[in-house]
């Protein structure tokens, strides 16, 4: 697994992207081990997303509830 910076042209915006290569003797057994490291990448990757979705909600909602108590 190679981590590749990708430029979204002339902006000095940047993503990350991933190359995933396995070689093994058997092409499709291969591309299962491949396909299986995808599928496990992309559920952490969500599930962190929803994380910190959630942690940024909360600190909103405490940060509403402080308000509305100063005032």
């Amino acid at each position: 697994i190679n981590q590749v910076r990708v430029s979204s042209g002339g902006n000095n915006d940047s993503s990350v992207a991933f190359v995933i290569s396995y070689s093994y003797r058997d092409k499709y057994i291969a591309q299962k081990v491949v396909r299986e490291i995808i599928d496990k990448f992309l559920r952490l990757t969500n599930q962190g997303q929803f994380d910190r979705a959630s942690s940024t909600t909360q600190f909103l909602e405490d940060q509403v509830n402080d308000a509305k108590a100063d005032l």
